[in-house]
């Protein structure tokens, strides 16, 4: 049971939820229910984030109340239709326990930070550029439409970091891969005799061993994070698109 929801969510990181919402429910509830509940928690908590960013952006950074309105639509449509049918015990249950409650808090809470830089960091680079509105004045002269890309930037980068992310574990999983089979070898070419050289090597397996299913279960999580942020983020970058194709056929 506990291995179908790490090939789902991994087991570190934001996959440290699964393995808390598997010993709390597991016994009741099937484990495609908890992955379910679990991956919903995470689809909420990036709505979360994309509400408390654009509130941020608009009471900090002068982003216009009818800007974020649209994002928070955007956001909302979009993460509306990648929930997943759940049992409301289920659901309870799992949302329940504030272990996963924290998770999901420092999850938002990152994601939220995440954004806001991004998106003051494009909409800097737009206007000392010339593009942050009709004079190219950055924040405070920033059009509708420049205030859209960025944040639209922003969502891209966020995803692209991510699977930066996934690209260094893939490679650290190889290299542990192969110090495997490099001390495999060096154990095949020691006598049998040879008693301390064998449980030295043997030791060093059973280290590398362990530091590989680490970086793996990390792997698994933040490939199933990318996913999830993906999917919302490149649906979310089309429907801003095409808002910014009205608004311009409009202007």
């Amino acid at each position: 049971m506990s291995s179908a929801l790490n090939s789902v969510f991994g087991g570190s990181g934001i996959g440290s939820l699964v393995s808390t919402a598997l010993s709390i429910g597991s016994m009741a509830f099937p484990p495609l229910g908890i992955a379910n509940a679990v991956s919903n928690l995470l689809a909420g908590g990036i709505g979360q984030a994309v509400g408390q960013a654009v509130q941020t952006l608009c009471r900090e950074s002068g982003m216009p109340k009818f800007v974020g309105d649209i994002v928070n639509q955007i956001a909302g449509q979009v993460l509306g239709g990648m929930m997943k049918p759940v049992d409301r015990g289920c659901a309870d249950h799992v949302g329940g326990n504030h272990g996963i409650q924290d998770s999901i808090k420092d999850f938002v809470k990152d994601l939220c930070q995440k954004i806001i830089e991004a998106t003051r960091k494009n909409l800097d680079k737009d206007g000392e550029e010339g593009c942050g509105g009709k004079g190219g004045k950055g924040k405070s002269g920033a059009t509708a439409g420049s205030w859209l890309q960025a944040i639209a930037i922003a969502m891209g980068e966020i995803a692209g970091d991510k699977a930066a992310q996934m690209v260094d574990l893939s490679k650290k999983m190889s290299d542990l891969n192969a110090n495997g089979q490099e001390l495999t070898g060096k154990l095949e070419g020691l006598g049998k005799d040879d008693a301390k050289g064998r449980g030295d090597i043997q030791s060093q397996q059973s280290d590398n061993a362990r530091e590989f299913s680490v970086v793996q279960a990390q792997f698994q999580a933040t490939s199933q994070e990318f996913s999830i942020l993906q999917n919302t983020f490149s649906n979310a970058l089309k429907s801003i698109g095409e808002g910014l194709t009205t608004m311009g056929r409009k202007g």
